[in-house]
């Protein structure tokens, strides 16, 4: 969805028009945000199933779910991590984003169970304290846990492909990169707490700028390699021959009646 607006939006009043086919398919993945419930509610299921993990490590048992095995109940372990990088180079290293991604989670887990603790203290029953814990704390651990999965997959699918085809695999590692880096670069406050140095705040954006650079060399071909066939994608703005105007105009003038006389013509000629 951020993606398809972020499209419309650089394409001005083209990306208005019906003919850009872009507000179609707006409409058709808005649906992929909801399929199974209101996303919020979602949202607090998966924050609920992390902290019934937690729960079990209360009880002497251990977290049972291998994709949270990476959480850290120690609170001073946690602020003990170190992001050690100097250079764009350093910062690249899959497993170091990892780490960093994990430690996101690891942060907004313990805020989440201090702010929790807390707001029990003053309200009614948990279920106040739950709500009241939501902004900042409950939907943040979740959607940084949500993040971090997709990081992992993607890591997974880079590493994969580059056995296959070393070049096409490269790029992909620079795609995975810059998603894993938009994110520290978002969520620079938690990772300025302790994880890393101010300094280090422009290695973030440098790698950011520099990746969106080399990879914008490549963008076209990217975006061919998955695009649908014109007539499937149904747009005049996003043909593979990048004639715009000329299809435009074809498809301006295949409209039915375009060239004939609205039926209210004669109210405008009301006004003269």
């Amino acid at each position: 969805m951020e993606s398809v607006q972020e499209c419309r939006e650089c394409c001005g009043g083209l990306g208005y028009s019906a003919y850009s086919s872009l507000g179609r398919l707006r409409g058709a993945q808005d649906v992929q945000i909801t399929w199974e419930g209101d996303n919020s509610v979602l949202i607090q299921q998966t924050a609920r199933f992390m902290l019934k993990q937690i729960q079990k490590t209360f009880k002497g048992q251990g977290i049972s779910a291998p994709s949270l095995s990476f959480l850290k109940m120690d609170l001073d372990e946690v602020r003990s991590f170190k992001a050690d990088f100097k250079s764009s180079e350093e910062l690249k290293n899959q497993d170091l984003l990892l780490r960093m991604l994990e430690h996101r989670v690891n942060i907004n887990l313990h805020k989440s169970i201090a702010r929790l603790q807390m707001n029990a203290k003053s309200a009614e029953d948990m279920q106040e304290a739950w709500n009241n814990s939501q902004v900042l704390h409950l939907q943040e651990l979740a959607k940084s846990y949500g993040e971090l999965v997709i990081a992992r997959e993607f890591s997974d699918f880079a590493n994969a492909l580059l056995e296959k085809d070393k070049c096409t695999g490269e790029k992909v590692k620079d795609l995975f990169a810059l998603f894993c880096v938009q994110i520290l670069q978002k969520s620079i406050g938690v990772y300025l707490e302790g994880a890393i140095a101010r300094d280090q705040i422009q290695v973030v954006e440098g790698l950011l700028i520099s990746l969106c650079e080399s990879l914008g060399d490549s963008a076209v071909s990217i975006i061919d390699s998955v695009a649908p066939p014109d007539p499937l994608l149904g747009s005049a703005i996003g043909a593979s021959d990048g004639q715009i105007y000329q299809h435009l105009i074809q498809a301006t003038e295949n409209a039915p009646g375009v060239y004939s006389t609205p039926n209210w013509v004669h109210e405008v000629k009301k006004f003269k």
